[in-house]
């Protein structure tokens, strides 16, 4: 920089705060009006997808919980009324509220080797505890039948296999036929390629069954749904009976006494998932906030060049 140049600054004595303030809030101005403009537009445009998308899905439930007839060790018969047609496919999911699997200790209730088909004893299975052993478990067949050793480890291992969702839910149309409900690639890639077994005639779960894959993904939430299958079929409208075999290979755990609601859930999807208002709702309110606050600026934008004047 030459001394000429040097000499052209304006003396700092000589600048005048009240204008370089003004020039500096005219250009955060207006850039911050680009970002809630852009905010706003986003916002309400998702906002409006998901709640004109979210009213094209059909969902029908039933909470089978409060049937007297659908307790422990207990078959039982329920409904389930579909109003519209639903097409397919129509995925099946079962929902449990108040209960927790978000507790650390029930996450850290497993072993991810003997997940992946590694045979391991006993005594490296401390990761598992309390439910180490087959005893443990309270399991005395294999799911092929086989008796278990009581003292031998328990395949899998750990709380959150323990508490394994084992209803056993059939379904027939209205004109009494079963409808099938398929279990393929309803759990995660990574999982059915991870998931292995060790020997049927030893574990008392099937370890490759997709949906025990989905069961051993504990949720952040107490109220909860898992995938449990598709239906690859039309559902037309009528009244629906579930048959449902309460049967756990252990009564240790019983989800009754923890109070737990028992639901199934028939539903569709779009592009963007399932049904969810809550999504629907906080875009939109942010979409909201976004045009007051675009709004605001653009005031005071218009007050400043104003003052300028």
């Amino acid at each position: 920089m030459t001394k000429t140049s040097m000499n052209s600054f304006v003396p700092k004595d000589q600048i005048d705060p009240k204008i370089l303030s003004q020039w500096t809030s005219k250009k955060q101005d207006s850039r911050t009006l680009i970002v809630f403009a852009i905010l706003s537009v986003f916002f309400t445009i998702f906002g409006l997808l998901f709640v004109i998308s979210g009213s094209n899905i059909k969902e029908y439930s039933v909470n089978y919980s409060d049937n007297p007839n659908c307790g422990l060790n207990q078959d039982c018969v329920t409904t389930l009324n579909i109003e519209s047609r639903m097409e397919r496919p129509v995925y099946f999911y079962i929902k449990l509220n108040h209960f927790y699997q978000n507790h650390q200790r029930y996450i850290d209730s497993k072993d991810e080797d003997q997940l992946r088909g590694i045979d391991k004893s006993k005594e490296n299975l401390s990761k598992c505890y309390p439910i180490i052993t087959n005893a443990d478990a309270g399991v005395t067949h294999s799911y092929e039948g086989d008796p278990l050793v009581p003292s031998d480890p328990a395949i899998p291992c750990g709380l959150i296999a323990h508490t394994l969702f084992t209803d056993t839910i059939t379904i027939k149309d209205p004109s009494d036929v079963d409808v099938p409900i398929s279990t393929d690639n309803i759990a995660w890639d990574v999982d059915i390629k991870n998931y292995r077994n060790i020997d049927p005639k030893r574990q008392w779960v099937n370890m490759q069954d997709q949906r025990f894959m989905n069961w051993m993904r504990p949720a952040g939430l107490n109220n909860f749904r898992k995938l449990w299958g598709v239906i690859n079929q039309d559902l037309e409208p009528g009244l629906y009976s579930l048959d449902i075999r309460n049967h756990p290979p252990s009564t240790i755990f019983n989800m009754e006494k923890f109070q737990s609601e028992k639901t199934v859930i028939l539903t569709t999807m779009n592009d963007f998932g399932g049904q969810n208002l809550f999504l629907s709702v906080c875009y939109l309110i942010a979409a909201g906030l976004s045009w007051i606050m675009f709004i605001t600026f653009i005031i005071r934008t218009i007050k400043n060049k104003r003052k300028t004047l």
